[in-house]
């Protein structure tokens, strides 16, 4: 094991080469944040890379450091259906989890030493793969040997061929077998977008193998994929990004994540239900928002309001009439005017005549 703290691709420092094989290396914090890291065999053939690594003392915990025996990684050679040899290499199950869920690397290199250009991806028995050429870059091309950059940091065994039932090699295959019932496949799943108000809420999909949800909180895009169906096992595997972390659910669990290795939780996830072909996840943000939510248009759309035409207009004016009056209700409202009148006049000339003084 070596390590590059200034990540200028040259590893400084070789794990036990300097105070013993059991001697760390003395980091700051802030360094040991993004750090290179290659497990190479001795001879250099076969070598697994590990691109900005947090080296933090959460992430080397005491479950981390017990990788260390042989049957924790896999390399060696078999052939495919057709008897030609091809090589694979990689590491079990549960040493994935052990590195790639705690150091989180950004990116993960491989070298296979065959000049084919075909990657493959098994369980740790190589008895299910799966070819992900599609998904894989090459990053160096030598003339016997490939470095793939591998999609996702996915684990458990890389091979450069589809293997026969059977294998030998200098690695064991130890662990238990990732297929019984499993399902698989690198063809481009369905994008299913989320706003950042559902997830908080709670948002639930029917996921097929390699569907994904996708949704940006906290000016951050985290997408939530399904890379396999175990219907034996009764359980899935999701993997979370941007920090990549593969989960393995059971049928009925709810698992908190804590993406960003602060001690709280941030997503949480329940598998509510599970079949051959899909599953049906549900994915909730539980962890804090910096920033107003997003929710989906749910008012209904205001209806268009046409200018009436000039058409309109006239007719609506020459249905206009002034109220009819009939011919009685003139004779009254002339009678009752004359009356007015009278009552009029009579009062003024009662306040005409002079009042009579009475004689002392």
């Amino acid at each position: 094991i070596s390590y590059d703290v200034d990540q200028d691709g040259s590893y400084d420092h070789l794990q036990g080469a300097v105070c013993g094989p059991n001697a760390g290396m003395k980091i700051n914090y802030t360094d040991a944040r993004s750090v290179n890291v290659k497990l190479e065999k001795a001879d250099g053939s076969t070598y697994m890379e590990f691109l900005n690594t947090r080296l933090s003392k959460t992430a080397l915990n005491d479950k981390v450091r017990t990788v260390s025996s042989v049957s924790d990684f896999i390399n060696g050679s078999t052939t495919d259906n057709a008897g030609a040899t091809i090589e694979y290499a990689g590491m079990i199950s549960e040493t994935r989890d052990k590195l790639i869920n705690n150091l989180h690397p950004e990116k993960c290199l491989m070298r296979i030493p065959s000049s084919n250009d075909e990657l493959w991806h098994c369980d740790d028995s190589l008895s299910t793969c799966t070819n992900k050429t599609a998904d894989a870059v090459i990053n160096v091309s030598g003339v016997a040997y490939r470095v793939w950059e591998l999609p996702y940091c996915e684990f458990s065994v890389w091979s450069n061929g589809d293997p026969a039932t059977g294998s030998s090699g200098d690695g064991t295959t130890g662990g238990s077998s990732s297929s019984g019932g499993g399902t698989g496949g690198s063809v481009a799943g369905e994008t299913n977008e989320v706003l950042s108000g559902e997830v908080v809420a709670g948002v639930e999909k029917v996921l097929k193998v390699n569907d994904l949800i996708k949704f940006k909180i906290n000016k951050e895009i985290h997408t939530v994929t399904l890379t396999k169906i175990d219907t034996a096992k009764q359980q899935a595997t999701v993997r979370i990004q941007s920090i990549s972390k593969l989960v393995v659910i059971n049928f009925g669990e709810t698992k908190k994540v804590d993406l960003d290795d602060d001690g709280y939780y941030d997503l949480e996830l329940i598998l509510r239900d599970l079949s051959l072909l899909n599953v049906k996840l549900f994915v909730k943000w539980i962890g804090s928002v910096t920033e107003p939510l997003e929710y989906p248009e749910t008012a209904e759309e205001e209806e268009a309001i046409e200018e009436p035409t000039g058409s309109v207009v006239e007719e609506v004016e020459s249905r206009w009439e002034w109220p009819k009056i009939s011919g009685t209700t003139y004779v009254i409202s002339g009678l009752g005017l004359v009356v007015l009148v009278l009552v009029v006049l009579i009062i003024r000339e009662l306040l005409k005549k002079p009042v009579k003084k009475k004689k002392k």
